[in-house]
């Protein structure tokens, strides 16, 4: 397995966007998003679950930002995070009821819900397709390069989550979707 450091110097580089070009309450807030979902990340690799200080903490934070950026937004953001709650959590009881096994663990649930309080509901579903898409090619990757085959072997979510989170923050924040802060 890779060293920590190695795992995470790629994403620690794309840091400097937001301490090279957006306003200071952006950046606070950035490093703050940032640090979080790299120790969810982490933590979610080492022990197979997210810790319900970054998955809860990160839904006031994410609060407090738009509070501050975007007051208008608020209710839409807070509403739209306990959506996504909901209904994560329904799919991932029914999903535990017709497999018998976990699909979606309840870490991944909270994050993905605080995650839509600071880059919004129209932006999910991007945030969702990409994590989706990372932990597919992972999957694949992780079964084609194993000598003994285990298609169903659990995988650690959170930093697929995560990468996704931070690609959608920082894209919006630069601009480049028109749905953003």
């Amino acid at each position: 397995m890779a060293t920590p450091l190695a795992f995470f110097l790629p994403a620690l580089v794309t840091l400097l966007i937001p301490l090279a070009y957006f306003p200071l309450t952006v950046k606070i807030f950035s490093v703050l998003l940032f640090a979080a979902l790299c120790y969810a990340s982490y933590i979610d690799l080492q022990r197979m679950e997210i810790p319900d200080s970054v998955s809860i903490g990160m839904f006031p934070l994410g609060a407090l930002f738009v509070l501050i950026e975007t007051p208008d937004f608020l209710l839409q953001r807070l509403m739209g995070g306990i959506l996504v709650l909901l209904l994560l959590a329904v799919f991932s009881r029914l999903f535990f009821l017709l497999r018998g096994k976990e699909g979606l663990g309840f870490g991944d649930v909270k994050l993905a819900a605080s995650a839509t309080v600071w880059i919004g509901l129209p932006l999910f579903a991007v945030m969702i397709f990409l994590a989706a898409t990372s932990g597919l090619i992972a999957s694949f990757y992780r079964f084609a390069m194993r000598r003994q085959r285990q298609p169903d072997a659990r995988i650690a979510f959170g930093p697929h989550l995560a990468a996704s989170i931070w690609i959608v923050w920082i894209s919006t924040a630069l601009g480049l979707p028109e749905a953003g802060f």
